[in-house]
Parts: structure tokens; C-alpha cells; sequence
């Protein structure tokens, strides 16, 4: 038993995904950047930090394919949370950042659209990462977040969705399709469309187009770990949110902007956290996304351990 709790205490310190370590993020246009700032900036580069007030940049626009007007409003790497099914939201945790005019009843403080914030849920959530360790000054937007910080080109691909109005979705692509870049960038194609995951589209007959503006891939949903799936693929094995006034055929019905949905493949998606229970407003819109382990959990079982650890020596003494 004297192994057992640093052994617990070992695993929690591994899974837990400190503040400290380096983050990759994208911001919305007109972002001025603190003092330390050292990123282009541009609404489709995507940026490094440390969380130390310092940011540099990761890949330019033209890495992922993407030139001007085009803005980035959804980014993820192929890493991090386990194969499909995901734990169940409050196994783990989500990290997010919200667009300007967020009320966030359940945020501490004024709800600060370049920062990070952190939730298990119980209608709560705590500041995870300020704008200020990012690089980042009052009134910038943080528009997509990734936990993990890899060289460029990345592992295996850099997934993202391009916000409404940008150039390159030209007449064939939509807003709520999600893209990759392969290593080595240059080009992106298409790796899920919107209607898979049950958005509407005007190409599919919509009059509008539905926004995904947060989403979380993990390819081992479809294939081995490290694999990469077909360039097209249907829905399934991601996490993702969508903008105000979404009128998806095969979403929950009165999905919010600040919901996070699964997708379940075929055109449908279900609820996986609620906005009220990640502390948001109802017309609150969740504007980044990442998973990650909810360490309170291992926290419990540790010093359970431990008790049961104490009792065994008084008993043997």
C-alpha cells in the first residue's frame, strides 16, 4: 500500500493539463497582442504560448492553405482525449473561451473573450489561463484553442473551420464544415462536411448556412492511433459548438451557442455539456474548445487509498 498513493498521485499529476504548459491558439481579426507578443496575429495564423505572457507564431495562414480575409474560428490537433465513446462531461473537464458580450453568470469576474476558462460542470467555471499569459491585450479574441504544443508541421494534421465571409470557402465550401492540413501544409481539403453532423447548408437546400465556431477531433474515432481517416468522413468521434441562430435538421432540438454537441455520425448530433452547466447565459457563444481530465476525481481516490492505507497499518500494528 505505501506505493499505491504516489503511484495515484503520479497518474493525476500526468493527466492534469497544468496551465503552464504551452497552448496553440487562433484569434479573431483585429487582435493587438500584449507587450510580449511576438505572433503575426492574423485571424488565420495560428499562435504558440507558454502561458507566460509571451506568444510566437506557429503556422502562418499560408501553412494551412489560407490567404487574406480568411478567419479561422475552430481549431484542434489530433491529440489528446481517448478513443470514442468520451467520458462522460464531469469525468472530464472542458476548456473554452467565450465571444465579446458573454454574460457568463457562472464565469468568475467579467467574462473576458481572450481567456481561458475551465469547467466540470455544476453551473461553474474557473479562469484556467488570463489573456495577459497568453500575449493577448483587452478586447482580443481568442476564436480557437488547442491544449498541446507541437512543432510545425504537426504530427499528424491541424483540423480547423473557417468563419462565414471567408474567401477561401468559395461557392463549394460552407462555415460548419471542418478541414485539415496535412504535415508539411500549403493546402487544406475537406475533412467532415457540415451535414454530417447535421447543419444545414445552402448547398443542401438551407437558406442559410449554420456556423461551427468550436471543435475537438480526434481521429481515432475511425482508424489506429496515429492513422489518419479518409480526407471525407462522416460525423462521428468529435466534439463541437455552433454559432447563434443554428437551424440544423439533426440538432438537438433548441441547441444554444453556448451548448458543446456530439457528433453521433449520419446527420445527428446530441447534447454533451450544456451551456448553464458550464457556467454560461443562454445567449452566451462558446467560441473555443479543448477536453481534458478532470483531476478531482483522482484527487478522491488517492486519499481514500490512503485512508485505507492508515487503517490496515493501526489494524497490523
Amino acid at each position: 500500500m505505501s506505493t499505491s498513493l504516489p503511484r495515484i498521485l503520479a497518474i493525476w499529476i500526468a493527466l492534469s493539463p497544468a496551465a503552464a504548459g504551452a497552448v496553440s491558439f487562433t484569434v479573431a481579426p483585429g487582435a493587438a497582442g500584449g507587450a510580449g507578443a511576438a505572433c503575426a496575429l492574423g485571424p488565420a495564423d495560428v499562435c504558440n504560448s507558454p502561458a507566460d505572457t509571451t506568444n510566437t507564431t506557429f503556422a502562418l495562414a499560408a501553412f494551412l492553405g489560407l490567404g487574406a480575409g480568411d478567419v479561422v474560428d475552430a481549431l484542434s490537433f489530433n491529440e489528446g482525449p481517448p478513443p470514442p465513446p468520451f467520458p462522460p462531461f464531469g469525468a472530464v473537464a472542458l476548456r473554452f473561451s467565450v465571444a465579446p458580450g458573454a454574460a457568463g453568470p457562472g464565469l468568475p469576474g467579467a467574462p473576458d473573450p481572450a481567456a481561458i476558462y475551465r469547467s466540470a460542470g455544476g453551473g461553474t467555471a474557473v479562469l484556467d489561463i488570463s489573456s495577459a499569459a497568453l500575449g493577448l491585450a483587452a478586447g482580443d479574441d481568442v476564436s480557437g484553442f488547442e491544449n498541446l504544443d507541437t512543432p510545425v508541421p504537426s504530427p499528424d494534421a491541424i483540423f480547423f473551420s473557417l468563419a462565414p465571409g471567408s474567401p477561401s470557402l468559395g461557392a463549394l465550401f460552407a462555415p460548419g464544415d471542418i478541414f485539415l492540413v496535412l504535415p508539411g501544409g500549403g493546402a487544406f481539403g475537406l475533412f467532415i462536411n457540415a451535414e454530417s453532423l447535421g447543419l444545414c447548408t445552402v448547398r443542401s437546400g438551407c437558406g442559410a448556412d449554420d456556423n461551427l465556431d468550436a471543435v475537438v477531433v480526434n481521429t481515432d474515432a475511425w482508424v489506429g492511433v496515429g492513422m489518419l481517416p479518409p480526407v471525407i468522413q462522416v460525423g462521428g468521434g468529435l466534439l463541437f459548438s455552433v454559432g447563434p441562430g443554428v437551424i440544423g435538421p439533426g440538432l438537438p432540438a433548441g441547441t444554444l451557442p453556448g451548448d458543446v454537441l456530439l457528433s453521433l455520425g449520419g446527420g445527428a448530433s446530441a447534447l454533451y455539456a450544456g451551456a448553464a452547466a458550464l457556467g454560461l447565459a443562454a445567449g452566451d457563444d462558446l467560441d473555443a474548445l479543448e477536453i481534458v481530465p478532470e483531476p478531482s476525481g483522482f484527487v478522491l481516490v488517492a486519499l481514500g487509498l490512503l485512508g485505507l492505507g492508515l487503517v490496515r497499518r493501526r489494524r497490523e500494528g
